[in-house]
């Protein structure tokens, strides 16, 4: 092979790479926002409006997929064991978590536990296979966890929220950890449509077995937040993540989460007129060095070390 062609697929290669960040980057971004557009869902049956977001987003994906629904009979029993146990934790827990969580602790404070899902994924995506997680990327999710504390701020917390709160940490965590073997066989767009069905099934199912709807008010703004929810955080911002992790390693993946509330701060900026403050935008900047830290290749790491030693 010529090296013109060595180069060329080094190119390619690092394009590929470089559009699985951008993914990477918007997927939690947008999840961000929904944070915000969530705030609206607050008196409307809670488990109900969950539902109806994932079944809009599974709606929507299911156009998106559907060349590639044939493809759902060559997935063998255990990936289909390991897509109920993604949709079960990573959608399903991690919906009932956050929204028990806030019943009794406030949404910053719960924001700190489940910042702390950067450490977590790289851990437990190492131990899966039976490896520690390098020190590069657990100093830079360390960075990104710390930062994302410094965003979200310090609120009030009480036993049963932080319970809920680890619950749906877990839950986050177990998402990255469990979808990155299943993309490969399935493809982004259709795991994400299933995922979607699954969760808006089980919310729904939730919502009449543990508090049947009595009334309902669908104002405009409600359905309004319903539909974003749907489009952008559980369709759009899926498929991107799934997209994302088909090309980066899930322990890399998981330092993006830090962008959760970088989104979730802007949106609260635009809509709802908040100032930022200094110590919001130090943090951001903090996540974006974490991120910096756990990505960058070793190589440049040291021959930085080496510079600064000879300095």
């Amino acid at each position: 092979m010529s090296p013109g062609g060595t180069d060329n697929e080094g190119s390619t290669k690092q394009n590929i790479l470089n559009v699985g960040y951008v993914y990477l980057v918007l997927a939690p971004f947008l999840v961000g926002t929904g944070v915000e557009a969530s705030y609206y869902l607050r008196h409307f049956p809670v488990y109900f409006g969950q539902g109806l977001r994932y079944g809009i987003g599974a709606l929507i994906l299911l156009v998106v997929a559907r060349k590639e629904l044939k493809g759902l009979s060559a997935v063998s029993i255990r990936d289909w064991l390991r897509i109920g146990l993604l949709s079960a934790t990573g959608l399903y827990g991690f919906s009932i978590g956050m929204v028990e969580a806030v019943r009794s602790s406030s949404p910053t404070a719960v924001g700190v536990v489940i910042g702390c899902a950067p450490i977590l994924i790289a851990v437990v995506s190492e131990a899966s296979n039976r490896k520690l997680p390098s020190r590069q990327v657990l100093i830079g999710a360390v960075v990104v966890a710390s930062s994302t504390a410094v965003v979200q701020g310090v609120g009030e917390v009480h036993v049963d929220g932080l319970l809920w709160s680890l619950l749906a940490l877990a839950c986050d965590s177990l998402y990255s950890v469990l979808s990155a073997p299943l993309v490969p066989k399935t493809g982004a767009s259709l795991l994400a449509f299933v995922t979607n069905a699954f969760a808006a099934i089980a919310l729904v199912l939730t919502q009449i077995v543990l508090a049947p709807i009595a009334s309902m008010s669908l104002t405009p703004r409600i359905g309004a937040a319903i539909v974003y929810l749907g489009v952008f955080v559980s369709a759009v911002a899926f498929m991107f993540w799934y997209k994302g992790i088909s090309v980066i390693p899930v322990q890399l993946a998981g330092l993006f989460v830090g962008f959760i509330p970088i989104g979730s701060l802007i949106a609260q900026a635009l809509l709802g007129g908040r100032v930022v403050s200094g110590a919001e935008m130090l943090g951001t900047a903090g996540v974006i060095v974490g991120i910096t830290v756990g990505v960058v290749p070793k190589t440049y790491v040291a021959r930085l070390l080496r510079h600064l030693r000879y300095e």
